[in-house]
């Protein structure tokens, strides 16, 4: 009655308002509020526990900071007052962004059953039948680059992203972006088995298998990220070591614990 009644009434009303979703609050704007420094100072309960109660003279301003009070505010108060922060695009691609794992698996496969079938077909020898199956790495990074591009356009310029936050999923998106230039670049060099473009800068410095190797090996740092990925999804515990982890073992994190905490998430 004193946490979760007043938090749900507020919900209630607010999602009862026969509005359009950009003038009024859902559940991404209270979500993203809930998390922010000052709400978790709120009191989750609406009792008077020492200096730990409810607030009646809450003022919010245009940043949504707190003016002055004497006791700790009532989160259900600070909800019921806080601004609107999330701006949603309405857009066929968060279709394809919310079911991109489906899409991925399907697009793989099918690659990856392609390959198979060609090679059975225009009776390939192993070791090209091996050579083509590694093209899925260039499909894992091209669509790693399409996902953080569409996650990046459905976002902004509705979700508020710290500069560090920012700065990482440019970074990201650079790193992935040069990698899969030299992907392209080695997995070319070594499929030319007529020595088309073999006098061609770097080209001449080295055998097909050579460069195929080169392309493994980069594809292999590349999907770095994928591995932990599938780790984190089965064993759920360590998303959280993960996710908490920061530099101060470096003796850095006392002096940014914010910024270094957004770079590393993003």
């Amino acid at each position: 009655d004193h946490t979760i009644t007043p938090i749900y009434t507020v919900l209630f009303k607010a999602a009862k308002l026969r509005k359009d979703h950009v003038e009024k609050r859902h559940y991404d704007d209270f979500n993203e509020y809930f998390w922010t420094p000052e709400c978790l100072d709120c009191s989750y309960t609406s009792e008077i526990r020492g200096n730990h109660g409810r607030n009646t003279t809450i003022n919010i301003d245009n940043d949504g900071g707190f003016g002055d009070f004497n006791t700790t505010p009532f989160i259900a108060d600070v909800l019921n007052e806080s601004p609107k922060t999330y701006l949603e695009k309405r857009s066929w691609f968060h279709v394809f962004l919310s079911f991109r794992r489906v899409y991925e698996w399907h697009i793989i496969t099918m690659q990856l059953m392609a390959c198979v079938a060609f090679g059975k077909f225009l009776v390939w020898d192993m070791a090209y039948i091996v050579q083509m199956l590694s093209s899925v790495f260039l499909s894992l990074n091209f669509l790693r680059i399409v996902w953080t591009l569409l996650s990046t356009w459905v976002s902004f310029p509705g979700v508020k992203v710290t500069s560090p936050a920012l700065c990482g999923i440019v970074l990201s998106l650079a790193w992935y972006y040069l990698i899969f230039f030299y992907q392209t670049l080695y997995f070319t060099w070594a499929m030319d088995h007529m020595k088309i473009i073999s006098d061609v800068g770097m080209r001449a410095n080295g055998s097909d298998q050579f460069w195929w190797w080169q392309y493994v090996w980069l594809s292999l740092l590349c999907s770095v990220g994928y591995g932990l990925e599938v780790i984190l999804q089965v064993v759920p515990t360590l998303a959280t070591v993960f996710y908490e982890f920061s530099p101060k073992c470096f003796g850095i994190q006392s002096c940014m614990p914010d910024v270094w905490s957004d770079i590393w998430t993003a």
